[in-house]
């Protein structure tokens, strides 16, 4: 049957397996006329050929406006063939414009996809206050959690260089195991070779200015 705002073909055989539906692609489908087409090759493997014109590309939702034509669009297809999800799908929909008008969009974008990720994947009732409750402060906690520390490559790569030097200080034997300094012990600083620097005289001789 018609719908107001017909998902790509690509879309709409997530929607009557009940699977999990990216706006971002829905909002794709809808700036390429093509995409509403079907004509992919599968090849019976995890390759598939698709028209390059054809390919449904992702924009994403940033505003309430948005997210509502979305959802509609997907919600029309979802209800011709699961019908009993009706009054389960409108109270979702009255839930999320509430949180539009009560907080940040993002947040109540990456909660709409968790929750209907969930749905798809499991027995998730999208109407439950609790379920969005649960979804919200785990959105909260990921974004006030510290970002990570990194060490970066100019780091890694002097702590390596580090490790790769032969310790002076053991090679006049006033270095004790581990080195303090991260300095690479049994080998000489002056010729390469394995042995202290103070066991070979010439050696021990280019060391003590140093040392």
């Amino acid at each position: 049957q018609p719908f107001a705002d017909p998902l790509p073909l690509s879309l709409l055989k997530l929607v009557v397996k009940d699977k999990y539906v990216d706006f971002d692609k829905v909002y794709g489908g809808f700036t390429s006329p093509t995409a509403l087409q079907d004509d992919t090759k599968d090849f019976g493997t995890e390759f598939t050929l698709v028209r390059e014109d054809q390919v449904v590309w992702s924009i994403a939702a940033t505003a309430e406006a948005q997210w509502i034509r979305y959802f509609e669009a997907w919600l029309e297809p979802l209800l011709v063939i699961y019908s009993h999800r009706k009054k389960e799908l409108a109270t979702y929909r009255s839930n999320i414009r509430e949180y539009f008008h009560s907080g940040d969009a993002s947040i109540t974008i990456c909660i709409d996809k968790d929750a209907r990720s969930k749905a798809a994947n499991s027995p998730f009732d999208l109407s439950s206050q609790d379920n969005f409750r649960t979804l919200l402060l785990k959105e909260l906690l990921q974004r006030s959690a510290p970002a990570p520390t990194s060490t970066s490559p100019a780091s890694s790569s002097r702590s390596a260089k580090r490790l790769d030097t032969p310790c002076i200080l053991w090679n006049g034997e006033r270095c004790s195991e581990p080195c303090k300094n991260n300095r690479k012990h049994g080998y000489c600083s002056e010729c390469g070779e394995q042995h202290k620097a103070i066991d070979s005289s010439t050696c021990y001789t280019k060391l003590t200015p140093r040392c």
